[in-house]
């Protein structure tokens, strides 16, 4: 999932010549996954907000449970 916001990770970053926008990436369990595929933007949304809630954000962890 893109775009996962967390407030310890700035959303651009200035470089000497330009700014430039950072975008944060979450690998999704396959339950995740299906969720998202049955529930389409709603579902990404829906997500997106249970990470945030569960404060684990854009952090992925290769053995973690799934949120869904």
């Amino acid at each position: 999932m893109l775009g996962v916001q967390s407030p310890s990770v700035s959303v651009s970053l200035s470089l000497p010549y330009e700014s430039i926008k950072l975008i944060s990436m979450k690998l999704l369990t396959p339950n995740e996954l299906e969720y998202v595929r049955e529930h389409g933007a709603q579902g990404r949304r829906q997500l997106a907000e249970t990470f945030q809630l569960s404060k684990s954000y854009h952090i992925t962890m290769t053995k973690r449970e799934s949120l869904i």
